[in-house]
């Protein structure tokens, strides 16, 4: 059995500020810094994996912030959704296995602007190594799809650690000595 989690990147938003607009929605999360200009939200409901939660919050974030925001669905480590918005519109998607639950479905991996993804974090350099990364397709680099987000992470920059996790692992998971320090600065809704 693989590994099952969501999160939302959400771009040039302050800690504080996400942690009340999250209680103020009702939400349990744990709100905390993923890298440079970046937090990372886990967000309990989301973890159902339901696309419509998963979007809904994130077009909110996005929103109310005016900022950037990616969320980011694994599913049993087959597949690696993102959705990213900017000030509430959907701007790009993406999904590494979009024929995984048809018996003659693609294995080729589809959207994933990587121009747009990049210049969302302030990295538009990055996007040809992006690229790749995004859609590399099995039996290539990626065997399991939180190695493509961990790429990810390590591409745009963020803390590695943080990025593969989701609510419940985030409460549960025993992470690298200075990732564990590093959780005492996130804020639990």
């Amino acid at each position: 059995m693989g590994h099952f989690y969501t999160n939302f990147w959400v771009r040039e938003a302050d800690k504080k500020g996400i942690a009340e607009f999250l209680r103020s929605q009702n939400r349990r999360a744990f709100v905390g810094p993923l890298g440079p200009g970046t937090t990372i939200v886990y967000d309990e409901e989301s973890e159902g994996q339901y696309h419509d939660v998963i979007t809904g919050l994130a077009s909110r974030l996005s929103s109310h912030f005016q900022c950037a925001v990616v969320a980011f669905l694994n599913h049993d480590d087959d597949i690696l959704h993102y959705w990213l918005f900017e000030s509430g519109v959907l701007q790009d998607t993406y999904d590494s296995w979009p024929g995984c639950f048809d018996k003659n479905g693609s294995q080729t991996p589809i959207g994933g602007d990587s121009e747009t993804l990049c210049k969302s974090f302030g990295l538009p350099a990055l996007s040809p190594n992006v690229q790749k990364i995004l859609h590399h397709k099995p039996p290539h680099e990626f065997v399991f799809e939180f190695e493509r987000h961990l790429a990810l992470a390590k591409a745009l920059h963020v803390n590695e650690d943080f990025a593969i996790l989701g609510y419940v692992d985030f409460k549960t998971e025993q992470l690298t000595e200075e990732s564990e320090t590093r959780k005492q600065e996130f804020i639990k809704i």
